[in-house]
C-alpha cells in the first residue's frame, strides 16, 4: 500500500471508526508499558502481584483479535446496513459478523479489566512508596532534656517561649504534646477547661488508631484497668426482622495488611462468619490491644476518661507546659500586639497566640509553630480560612444500663450496626455495665416537646434486637437524649504559614464508622514523624516537612473520610426513595456475605488498616456492579436495564462529590469526572434530592 492509498483509506473513516482506533492505541500503550515490567514473583513480603508477563501475551492477542474484528466489520458490512450507515437486521446477520462483534466485545471487556487491575495495583504501589517515612525512636529522657535546654536558650534569644504551641488538649492535642515532648521539643499546650464533657462522640477507636497509639507509646491511655475499656473484635450487621440467621459477623483480620493483595482482601481466614460463631463474651474487659501487641483489635470507652488519661500523660512530660486558658486570637507577623487576625486579612506567618489565663490575665505565648486542635467547634478554623463544616445528619444517644455479666447487645465485643429504616442505628459497649445506642436521624430533630420519644417508640423500638428493647424503653423513660449534629469537613491547608490544624478542627467525617479519633491519632503520628529532627525555625525545612505530612496523611485520612460518608449514604434511605437506595444497601450487605476479598477488603478499610483510597473505590464500584447484576438476573428486561442505569447513577452521585472534595485519584481526574458526569449526571443535584423525585 502506497501513501496515496493509505491517505484515501484514512479519509474515508467515519468518526466512530476514528474513536475505535484511538481506543485501540490507548489499550496498546497500556499493554506495551506494562509488558516492559519484569515478571512478578512472590517477594519476601508474600506479595502476590499480577502476572504481568501473561498480561503482556494476552494484551497482544487481544489487540490482534480486536484489529481483525474491526477490519472484518469495516471491509464487509452486514447486509442491510448500507455500509454501517443504517442499523442492520439482527435476524439476518451472518456468522462472520456475529463472530466479529462477539470478538470485539470480549476484547473490550478484557481491556477494561486489564486497565482496572493495572490501575489499582500501580496506585497501591505508588501509595506504599509515599507512605515510607522514617519512624523515629523516642529519645532517652536525659538526652531529650539536654537537647530541650539548649533549644530553649535559642528560643529565648529569639523572643520565643516554646518550640510548638498547641491550642486544645483533646485527643489530638494531648497526644501530640506528649509525642513532641518525648522528641525533645519544648511544648506549650493551652486548654480552656479541666472539665471534660461526657459526649456521644469519640467512644470507639479502630485498630488502625489503636496501633498508632501503641507505636507512639500512648496505649496505656486505653488500658481497661484505668478506663474500663472494652475490646472490639469486629462488627455485626443486623437486619431488623430477619432473625439471628441473617446477622452478618465481620471480623477484624488476624494480621495487619502489608502488601497489595492483602490490602485488596486476599488474606487467610474468614472475615465474614455465620451468626452464632462463638466469641469472647466481653463480660470482663480484655487487656489485649492491637497492632504491635497482637492481632488487630479496637477499643470502646468513655471518651472523657480516655482524654483524661491522655492529658495525664501530657502533664507528666517535663518538656510540656500545660496551661489553662482560652485562646482568643493568633499572633501574625506584621500585626500589632492587640491585633486580631481574620481570614484573608494578611499573608504573614503565625508566631504565637493571645489567650486569657484561668485567673483572667491576658497573656501572649510565642513559638515558631502553632497547632490548632480545639475540636469540631473550633473558633480558630475561621481565622485560618480552613473551610466550613457541612451538616449531614444527627446522632441521638442514650445509655443502656445492664449487669456486668449480662451485656444487652447480642454479640459482645462487637460494634452493632442495625440496618434500620430509614437510617442506621449503632450499638456498642463502652464499659462492662454500659452500652451506647446512637440513632441516626435525618437533618436536625425538631425541638417540639415529646417529638423525640414518639419517634423512638414509633420508628426505632420495633427495629432493635429483642433483648435490647426493654432496656431501651427504660432509657427513654429516665434519660434526656444527647443530640450531636454530624458534620463533614474536607481538610484544606490553612491560609497562614506556620499554623497547622489537627483533629476535628481540621477534618471531619460522618461518625458511622467510628473513624474520627483514628484519623486524628494517625495524623499526630504522621506529623510528629515528619518534623522529627527538622529545624522548624527554617521556613524551607518546615514547609517541606508539612508538605510531606499532608502527602502521607492522604492515604489514611481520605480512605476513612470517603468510606464513612459514602457508607452513611448507602445505609440511609430517603422517605421518597424509589427503591434504588434500598437496593444498593441490600446489595452492599449481600456483597459482604460473599466472604473472601468481598468482606476482608471492606473490613480492612473499616478498621483503618488499609489506607488505600483506590481499594475503597474498587470495592465501592464492585458493590454497584453486584447490585446491577442482581437487578439484571436472571434475564435482562427494559425495566431492569433502566434500574441498572439508575443504580450506577446513584452510586456515582454518592461517591463522586466525595472523591472530588478529597482529591481521590482516579475519580478526581478531570476526564473521569467529566465523562461520568456526561453519562450519569452526578453533579446535577444532591443524591438525596434525586431519589426524592
Amino acid at each position: 500500500m502506497d501513501t496515496a492509498q493509505l491517505a484515501d483509506m484514512l479519509s474515508g473513516l467515519q468518526p466512530d471508526e476514528w474513536m475505535a482506533g484511538a481506543a485501540g492505541v490507548l489499550v496498546a500503550y497500556c499493554g506495551a508499558e506494562l509488558c516492559m515490567r519484569p515478571v512478578a514473583v512472590k517477594t519476601a513480603s508474600a506479595s502476590a502481584a499480577p502476572r504481568w508477563d501473561l498480561f503482556g501475551v494476552f494484551n497482544i492477542a487481544a489487540l490482534l483479535a480486536a484489529a481483525a474484528a474491526c477490519t472484518s466489520l469495516v471491509r464487509a458490512p452486514p447486509a442491510g446496513s448500507n455500509g454501517w450507515q443504517a442499523m442492520p437486521d439482527f435476524a439476518s446477520l451472518d456468522t462472520r459478523t456475529i463472530v466479529a462483534v462477539a470478538t470485539l466485545i470480549v476484547c473490550l471487556t478484557y481491556a477494561f479489566a486489564f486497565c482496572g487491575v493495572a490501575l489499582v495495583w500501580r496506585a497501591i504501589e505508588d501509595e506504599s512508596q509515599n507512605e515510607s517515612m522514617r519512624v523515629p525512636k523516642p529519645l532517652p529522657v536525659d538526652a531529650a532534656k539536654r537537647m530541650a535546654a539548649a533549644r530553649m536558650e535559642r528560643l529565648r534569644a529569639a523572643g520565643m517561649d516554646a518550640d510548638v504551641i498547641i491550642v486544645g488538649a483533646g485527643t489530638a492535642g494531648a497526644a501530640l504534646a506528649t509525642r513532641l515532648g518525648r522528641q525533645g521539643r519544648n511544648v506549650i499546650i493551652i486548654e480552656r477547661s479541666n472539665d471534660i464533657p461526657e459526649r456521644t462522640v469519640g467512644e470507639l477507636l479502630q485498630p488502625g488508631g489503636l496501633a498508632a497509639l501503641e507505636r507512639m507509646g500512648l496505649s496505656e491511655a486505653t488500658d481497661a484497668s484505668r478506663i474500663d475499656s472494652i475490646a472490639v473484635e469486629g462488627y455485626v450487621c443486623i437486619t431488623p426482622g430477619g432473625g439471628p440467621e441473617t446477622d452478618l459477623l465481620l471480623n477484624y483480620p488476624d494480621d495487619s495488611p502489608s502488601n497489595a493483595d492483602q490490602f485488596l482482601g486476599f488474606v487467610g481466614g474468614p472475615s465474614a462468619v455465620a451468626a452464632g460463631d462463638k466469641r469472647p463474651s466481653g463480660k470482663v474487659p480484655s487487656k489485649q490491644t492491637s497492632g504491635t501487641g497482637g492481632p488487630p483489635r479496637g477499643r470502646s470507652f468513655w471518651n472523657h476518661l480516655f482524654v483524661h488519661e491522655l492529658r495525664r500523660l501530657a502533664r507528666a512530660e517535663p518538656l510540656v507546659d500545660f496551661r489553662m486558658g482560652s485562646v482568643r486570637s493568633l499572633l501574625v507577623d506584621g500585626e500589632s500586639e492587640d491585633g486580631e487576625h481574620d481570614a484573608g486579612t494578611g499573608s504573614g506567618s503565625c508566631r504565637g497566640v493571645r489567650y486569657v489565663a484561668e485567673d483572667g490575665t491576658r497573656c501572649i505565648a510565642r513559638a515558631p509553630l502553632v497547632v490548632v486542635a480545639d475540636g469540631m467547634f473550633s473558633i480558630m478554623r475561621r481565622r485560618l480560612d480552613a473551610g466550613h463544616p457541612i451538616p449531614t445528619s444527627s446522632f441521638v444517644g442514650y445509655l443502656l444500663h445492664h449487669a456486668a455479666d449480662e451485656p444487652c447487645v447480642p454479640y459482645p465485643n462487637r460494634g452493632h450496626v442495625v440496618m434500620a429504616d430509614p437510617n442506621p442505628i449503632l450499638l456498642y459497649q463502652i464499659t462492662p455495665t454500659l452500652t451506647r445506642i446512637l440513632v441516626d436521624i435525618p437533618g436536625v430533630p425538631p425541638a417540639e416537646e415529646g417529638w423525640m420519644r414518639r419517634y423512638m417508640e414509633d420508628r426505632v423500638m420495633h427495629q432493635l434486637p429483642e433483648r435490647v428493647r426493654p432496656i431501651f424503653r427504660d432509657a427513654l423513660a429516665t434519660q434526656e437524649p444527647v443530640t450531636c449534629v454530624n458534620k463533614r469537613l474536607p481538610a484544606r491547608p490553612p491560609s497562614v504559614k506556620r499554623a497547622l490544624l489537627l483533629g476535628d478542627a481540621w477534618n471531619m467525617r460522618h461518625p458511622l464508622t467510628g473513624g474520627g479519633m483514628t484519623v486524628a491519632l494517625r495524623d499526630v503520628e504522621t506529623f510528629s514523624n515528619a518534623i522529627d529532627g527538622v529545624d522548624i525555625d527554617e521556613d524551607a525545612a518546615l514547609d517541606d516537612a508539612l508538605a510531606k505530612f499532608r502527602q502521607v496523611r492522604q492515604g489514611h485520612a481520605v480512605t476513612v473520610n470517603v468510606l464513612a460518608n459514602a457508607l452513611h449514604r448507602v445505609f440511609t434511605r430517603p422517605d421518597h426513595d424509589d427503591g434504588t437506595r434500598a437496593a444498593l444497601r441490600e446489595a452492599c450487605i449481600e456483597y459482604l456475605k460473599l466472604g473472601g476479598p468481598s468482606s476482608a477488603g471492606p473490613v480492612g478499610l473499616l478498621a483503618a488498616l488499609s489506607p488505600k483510597p483506590i481499594v475503597l473505590v474498587s470495592h465501592f464500584f464492585l458493590v454497584a456492579l453486584f447490585a446491577i447484576r442482581r437487578a439484571l438476573f436472571p434475564c435482562p428486561t427494559p425495566v431492569s436495564i433502566m434500574r441498572s442505569y439508575r443504580l450506577m447513577k446513584i452510586a456515582c452521585m454518592i461517591i463522586m462529590p466525595l472523591a472530588s472534595a478529597e482529591d481521590v485519584a482516579p475519580l478526581s481526574w478531570a476526564p473521569v469526572r467529566w465523562g461520568l458526569d456526561l453519562i450519569f449526571g452526578w453533579s446535577a443535584m444532591d443524591v438525596d434530592e434525586v431519589t426524592a423525585k
